[in-house]
């Protein structure tokens, strides 16, 4: 009997190293590691109608040699007889608000072509690490009629001669700005990629990063409040994609 209880023991203890060695050599499977979102870095030009660091506002047209004018603070104001008007439409108990702009037909043989532009005219910046992401406006169309009218969005690249050859550009259309009209602010996003640079312009040494142009005598009434670039080429949810696709 003492022989079989050391026998049942024996066979009990090899059973369960047996066990024990089969539980080491089973692998058991990682569980797969989500990398973290990358990280999105924004650069703000204007933010509620406020020139943001060293950047400044400007406005102008064709119809005076494009001299442009600087708006010094949100109580600024600006008029051209045959061109536009610009003023600020503040939030309420607040320094800051929107500017509004009202652009209109020259009723002259050139077309007028209107500028809100911002700008660093003592040194130009570096924006490499935006060149794939986006641009987002803050925009609200008051009136804008359907027509076969193209606009612009530049930036540009200041050398001192002949500028206007150092700029890229995004293409888009008045009916683009119709689809808008009434609709109150929206955030109007633009993939860096599709703001198509000449052969002189230099996105590392950018002082015009927005040139918001209205061109061909169109007659616009916007309200523009903030632009932030974003080194993100997903446009945030709910903005409205302007795309060169």
């Amino acid at each position: 009997m003492e022989m079989n209880n050391k026998m049942v023991f024996a066979t009990t203890v090899l059973a369960g190293s047996l066990f024990l060695v089969a539980c080491d050599d089973i692998t058991v499977p990682e569980e797969p590691v989500t990398p973290p979102p990358a990280e999105v870095n924004t650069l703000s030009l204007m933010e509620n109608g406020i020139a943001a660091g060293d950047w400044s506002i400007k406005v102008g047209s064709n119809t005076d040699g494009y001299a442009h004018k600087v708006l010094e603070n949100i109580d600024d104001t600006y008029e051209k007889a045959n061109s536009f008007k610009i003023a600020a439409v503040k939030d309420t108990g607040v320094e800051s608000g929107v500017w509004k702009m009202e652009t209109f037909n020259s009723g002259s043989g050139d077309a007028a072509e209107v500028n809100f532009l911002i700008v660093n005219d003592a040194a130009s910046v570096d924006l490499t690490d935006y060149q794939n992401g986006t641009m987002l406006i803050d925009l609200s169309v008051l009136v804008a009629a359907e027509s076969s009218a193209t606009h612009q969005v530049q930036m540009q690249t200041t050398t001192g001669t002949e500028d206007w050859k150092n700029r890229s550009a995004f293409y888009f259309s008045q009916n683009q700005l119709a689809a808008l009209e009434s609709q109150g602010e929206k955030k109007v996003a633009i993939p860096m990629s599709c703001i198509t640079p000449s052969d002189t312009f230099d996105i590392t040494k950018v002082n015009e990063p927005l040139r918001f142009v209205i061109k061909n005598d169109a007659e616009v009434t916007y309200e523009i409040r903030s632009v932030v670039l974003s080194n993100s080429a997903v446009a945030p949810e709910g903005a409205v994609a302007w795309t060169c696709e």
